[in-house]
């Protein structure tokens, strides 16, 4: 998934191009009863790349980070919903 969005960095506002992995949401494997057997695991997003617009790469710290992937999970939610 590419996202489009901003960062500050010393007063200045970056706009960046995020590439992201996305791993979708898996139930753990179950008994007949079903009872868990094995952990259900989230769906996550994963940081591969942050670049801006004349190509020069940065290393998100975790805040901007938490709010990259945020951003990036409000908009597969917009795509889900749109879809139905």
């Amino acid at each position: 998934m590419t996202i489009q969005t901003s960062i500050i960095r010393d007063d200045t506002d970056i706009e960046v191009t995020v590439e992201l992995s996305y791993t979708p949401a898996e139930h753990g494997s179950r008994d007949r009863y079903g009872a868990p057997l094995e952990p259900d695991y989230p769906a996550s997003f994963e940081v591969e790349s942050v670049v801006d617009n004349n190509g020069k790469e940065y290393d998100l710290t975790d805040s901007e980070e938490s709010l990259v992937i945020n951003e990036a999970f409000e908009t597969h939610a917009d795509y889900i919903n749109d879809y139905d």
